[in-house]
């Protein structure tokens, strides 16, 4: 087994070499060669030779943190970020397979994207900075939802004198001291989350950050948050802003949907649905922006969500933005 020559592994050098060559995403599996994914392109095979098993398992020993390697060895998967390279960190999903380990590394900037160059409104900072409330960052696989819920948290970091905490899985960004308090906790190697949020809350965060897969305790716990006067930010998997809220709904179960649902709609402030589309010179976000104003918040809590969608269009002077008009916006500033 050989290293780079700074002490990292084998693997860890494939890594840094991939993104010095534009990637943002290698796929790692055993005798097989590299894949490696630049821009919205599908993943290529990277370098000449196949990575061996020991490669892998060097990687193991050498990179991954104590708790995450006994998380993967009992469950089958971790997740954690380390740095990669001068301005760059990298994110680490460990999965075991029929074939052995297996990894999927996303590769970040270490400088956080400004708002401006997101595509998000100064609209969304506001409603996302709000005292209190549910805030929902919206969007598929690979749409970017982490940098987006990171940018937004340097916003409030450099503008308000807030506690922040901030759950995920693992610190694809750090948030250097500004002028909130900011705790970043990291759930990675942890088979099961326990009421992280009410925790939050308790040791007085104005700023409480989602970035973690969500379940019906931890939803309640979110808007219970919510209700005690604390600002909350989750990221949700959805095919669009509506979607986001109706997935957010069914975490819980059928028995008690009516009760979230009533319970939410008193607390949402608003959500953001992403989607990086492909630009003229590199991959850009178009934006949908929900603002929770009240007849969004009576259809909320009457569970119609198809309506939400339609008052979304007629919604620009509270803000609201569809998918379509961003898309047009950034045709008209030669974008894409």
């Amino acid at each position: 087994m050989s290293h780079d020559g700074s002490g990292r592994s084998y693997l860890t050098g494939i890594a840094r070499a991939c993104f010095e060559h534009g990637a943002s995403y290698v796929y790692i599996m055993p005798e097989n060669k590299p894949l490696a994914r630049i821009g919205l392109d599908q993943p290529v095979p990277f370098g000449d030779s196949p990575l061996e098993k020991t490669h892998i398992e060097e990687f193991l020993d050498s990179q991954v943190p104590s708790p995450h390697k006994e998380a993967f060895a009992s469950t089958g998967f971790a997740r954690f970020a380390f740095a990669l390279c001068p301005g760059a960190r990298c994110r680490v999903d460990l999965i075991m397979t029929v074939d052995g380990p297996s990894a999927v590394m996303h590769f970040l900037p270490d400088a956080l994207p400004g708002i401006d160059m997101l595509n998000v409104p100064g609209k969304v900072i506001e409603f996302a900075a709000a005292s209190s409330g549910v805030f929902l960052i919206c969007g598929k696989p690979r749409a970017g939802k982490t940098t987006t819920l990171a940018s937004i948290l340097q916003k409030i970091n450099r503008t308000f004198f807030n506690h922040i905490v901030w759950i995920c899985e693992a610190s694809e960004y750090l948030l250097g001291p500004s002028r909130s308090f900011v705790n970043q906790i990291e759930t990675g190697y942890l088979g099961k989350v326990f009421d992280v949020t009410q925790r939050a809350v308790w040791i007085g965060a104005d700023v409480v950050a989602l970035d973690i897969r969500i379940d019906e305790n931890l939803a309640w716990q979110a808007v219970s948050a919510a209700e005690r006067g604390a600002s909350v930010l989750m990221v949700v998997p959805a095919s669009d802003a509506v979607a986001g809220l109706e997935n957010l709904a069914n975490t819980v179960s059928s028995a008690s949907r009516q009760e979230f649902a009533a319970r939410l709609s008193r607390v949402f402030s608003g959500a953001l649905y992403q989607e990086l589309i492909q630009g003229v010179k590199s991959p850009v976000p178009a934006i949908e922006f929900l603002v929770g104003t009240e007849p969004v918040r009576n259809l909320l809590r009457e569970g119609r969500f198809p309506r939400i969608k339609d008052l979304i269009a007629a919604g620009g002077k509270y803000g609201m933005k569809t998918l379509e008009s961003s898309k047009q916006r950034l045709s008209d500033e030669g974008l894409i």
